[in-house]
């Protein structure tokens, strides 16, 4: 299945449910691999570009969670040192 993606891509086609499950066919891959369904199944868990700013998105929230978290635990210690001190 990946190779009939690289063919395509490499053609200039789109990679899409339509055009792999063709070229599936034409190579005569088993049905069960080749279906709509499969194809259709593996095409949907995939994750693509055109989602990307929500990928980012979630990449920048997780990122500034971390920095809340070590700057928390930071401020923890920090509080713990001078209360020793104290």
């Amino acid at each position: 299945m990946f190779e009939s993606m690289v063919e395509l891509f490499n053609e200039g086609k789109p990679v899409d449910l339509i055009t792999l499950q063709d070229r599936l066919r034409e190579k005569d891959v088993p049905p069960e691999v080749s279906s709509l369904e499969f194809v259709g199944e593996l095409i949907a868990m995939v994750p693509t570009s055109a989602n990307i700013r929500s990928y980012a998105n979630i990449v920048r929230e997780k990122a500034m969670l971390r920095k809340l978290i070590r700057a928390n635990e930071f401020g923890a210690v920090t509080y713990s040192i001078h209360c020793a001190a104290s």
